[in-house]
């Protein structure tokens, strides 16, 4: 049985304002912290494709109140987003240049503040 949601608010109504915020916070220019490559012109994508530069670091349908939280997305290379989302050990293989350690490191992290953030907020 699920647990009922309750709302939680980080200030935004959309991903597309959190991803928004998360782009005008950061400095330009702008490099994947995983691959090195630099996405300093993703804002002059379509939305369709410019939405694929951020990765939630937890699964929004599993870690569904932090959906709309600015610490749960990491601006990527889409390529990254991919393999993070949908990859397997052989697709990070084939990058091993990449940083796959830091994002392993912010998804553990981010499992521990998920989980201080449930019990501060009796959820």
């Amino acid at each position: 049985m699920r647990k009922p949601t309750k709302a939680i608010d980080f200030g935004f109504d959309t991903q597309l304002q959190v991803f928004k915020h998360v782009f005008f916070v950061l400095r330009k220019p702008v490099f994947c912290p995983i691959s090195g490559r630099d996405i300093t012109d993703a804002m002059q994508a379509p939305v369709d494709i410019w939405i694929k530069y951020f990765a939630h670091i937890l699964s929004k349908g599993i870690y569904t109140y932090w959906k709309l939280n600015p610490r749960n997305v990491m601006m990527v290379h889409p390529e990254v987003h991919t393999i993070v989302d949908q990859g397997t050990k052989k697709d990070r293989d084939k990058h091993p240049d990449w940083n796959w350690a830091l994002w392993d490191a912010e998804v553990e992290q981010a499992k521990e503040d998920y989980v201080e953030f449930l019990n501060d907020n009796n959820l």
